[in-house]
């Protein structure tokens, strides 16, 4: 486990196999649905043998309602493996980190550097509601900052 950036990662593999396919999902954990991850899922990305995809779960704390009444500020173990669980029946390992950082972009940045994935898929920009996640300049300032051959919009 490592703590930096305000972000916490959790690895739950010994290490990716090398020349494994590397996939980024960026999780926005107030939204209901994950469209960038059934994405991720229904696509050839992960389904290489040695897949590795590697989920970062944040919340836009500049757009959620962050009052202690919002229930979808509360995750627990069973929605995390319910995340989970859409990965194992792919075959893909997989790693995972929640970060709380206020500055979305920089802390995607981050964990894509230090991950080096192949692609990257993103929340719905239409999404459940307007947010950084949905942010076409967030997603073209992460395209300019990370070579990757794909960054992907996940649509509804």
């Amino acid at each position: 486990m490592l703590y930096s950036d305000n972000c916490y990662r959790k690895y739950t593999q010994e290490s990716v196999t090398a020349g494994a396919r590397k996939v980024l999902v960026i999780i926005e954990a107030t939204q209901e649905r994950h469209l960038a991850l059934e994405r991720a899922v229904i696509t050839s990305e992960i389904k290489e043998p040695g897949s590795h995809v590697h989920l970062f779960i944040s919340v836009d704390s500049e757009k959620a309602n962050l009052s202690t009444d919002n229930k979808t500020l509360y995750r627990d173990d069973q929605w995390l493996k319910s995340i989970t669980d859409k990965l194992d029946h792919t075959g893909a390992s997989y790693s995972f980190e929640f970060c709380w950082s206020n500055e979305w972009q920089k802390a995607v940045l981050a964990s894509a550097q230090h991950f080096q994935p192949d692609h990257i898929f993103m929340p719905d920009p239409q999404g459940e509601k307007q947010s950084l996640f949905s942010n076409q300049q967030s997603a073209m300032g992460i395209a300019t900052h990370v070579s990757c051959p794909g960054l992907h919009h996940s649509l509804g």
